[in-house]
């Protein structure tokens, strides 16, 4: 598909969704106690079954000190019809814990939330948000002809802010712009750990000496690089396509700046850069080639989100087999991508080995649900063809080399 179709699909579905999103209550508050609440009934629960409950629960525990105070046979007996019983349990008992540990609010640093009871890494963990900085020259002014979209790091922190609970705030700084060293130095202040890049739509070459000084000042700053890598079809870049090749990236890891390579440069070719005629190699070779480098280890990293699409899922053997990469491989969902089905597709993966014909009813359901819930558990279903080695479960955590 040319790229500027998907382009035309991804803002015709980020249209559809403002227009259509459902009218949930849950997504009315910034509570974090409201949220956690209906997290919890969430958990192996349909919206429509949670819908009537939700509000009911709240007005009979309306903050973390009822909940506390509460006789155990109260909570059970709101909950009931709901199922899972435990997991009212679990509130309860959690609810104690944050009152007598935290003062009555939800703790927000990730191990605090994950130490209470009933609460695992998903519930836990927090959705990136990530900001997208404009396309610049060299010269540092903005070149607005291909800034196709832009996301300030203002409207992110904003964001993160009105819901702390739900959202981690990662910026966009393009090292090209003159202000791009205090832009790292403010936002690393307000806490940013992540700068995002997509090099193709930015106009960014991330082997250029111009970014020796940002490089050096995100090392400082100890700032993780997460940059797109491979082909890019979600944006009109198809002459930049060039600046997603994954050897360009090692400027920045040799300034010791930990970089993530998103979609494992999974998509097209680039030229060999280390080849005497530049041939034309697969950016997905060229990826396992950095993470094969010894003097990277610990540096580079690859994430997952779009390996599943129909137009990359061929890299998935490679990356299921190669166990001594695993440690160094982190989940992405690249959303709202995953709700476009036309490339996600069950029956090739069925195809060719990754999943069954079971599985792959099973998910259809999911997908019906949430597509975002698909998208996390196909990964983790995904078994390497004809053995039942999967992706561990730590790719799906905190990476403690990252702590993100």
């Amino acid at each position: 598909m040319p790229a500027k179709d998907f382009s035309t699909v991804r803002r015709k579905l980020l249209a559809w969704y403002n227009h259509n999103q459902r009218n949930l209550p849950w997504r009315k508050t910034t509570d974090p106690y409201a949220i956690w609440v209906s997290e919890t009934m969430l958990q192996q629960t349909q919206v429509k079954t949670v819908l009537p409950y939700y509000d009911r629960f709240l007005n009979r525990f309306p903050t973390v000190e009822a909940l506390a105070r509460a006789p155990l046979d109260r909570v059970l007996h709101a909950w009931a019809g709901l199922g899972y019983y435990r997991r009212a349990e679990s509130l309860k008992i959690a609810a104690r814990q944050i009152v007598r540990e935290h003062g009555g609010k939800l703790p927000r640093e990730y191990h605090q939330l994950r130490a209470l009871p009933g609460i695992g890494d998903y519930t836990a963990g927090a959705l990136l948000s990530i900001a997208f900085d404009k396309n610049y020259r060299k010269d540092g002014s903005v070149n607005l002809e291909k800034t196709e979209f832009y996301v300030p790091n203002e409207y992110v922190f904003e964001l993160a802010e009105r819901y702390p609970d739900l959202f981690v705030p990662n910026i966009s700084v393009n090292p090209y712009r003159s202000d791009a060293i205090e832009e790292l130095e403010k936002w690393a202040r307000r806490g940013a750990r992540i700068v995002k890049w997509l090099p193709n739509a930015m106009g960014i070459d991330p082997s250029d000496e111009k970014c020796d000084p940002f490089y050096q000042k995100m090392k400082e700053l100890d700032l993780i690089l997460l940059s797109h890598g491979g082909e890019e079809k979600a944006v009109e870049a198809e002459e930049d396509q060039k600046l997603g090749n994954p050897l360009l990236l090692r400027r920045a890891l040799d300034h010791g700046v930990k970089v993530i390579i998103a979609h494992c440069a999974g998509l097209g070719a680039n030229e060999d850069l280390d080849s005497k005629d530049r041939k034309i190699v697969d950016n997905f070779d060229l990826f396992l080639r950095l993470m094969d480098e010894k003097r990277y280890e610990g540096l580079v990293f690859g994430e997952l989100s779009a390996m599943t699409q129909f137009n990359r899922s061929g890299k998935l053997r490679t990356l299921l087999k190669r166990e001594d990469l695993h440690e160094r491989l982190v989940n992405g969902s690249d959303y709202p991508l995953p709700a476009v089905n036309l490339l996600i597709r069950t029956r090739p993966l069925v195809k060719q080995g990754y999943i069954n014909t079971d599985e792959a009813d099973s998910l259809k359901a999911i997908y019906d649900y949430n597509p975002l819930l698909f998208d996390f558990v196909l990964k983790r279903t995904l078994k390497l063809p004809g053995t039942a080695k999967g992706f561990p479960a730590s790719v799906f955590m905190t990476n403690p080399s990252l702590s993100v």
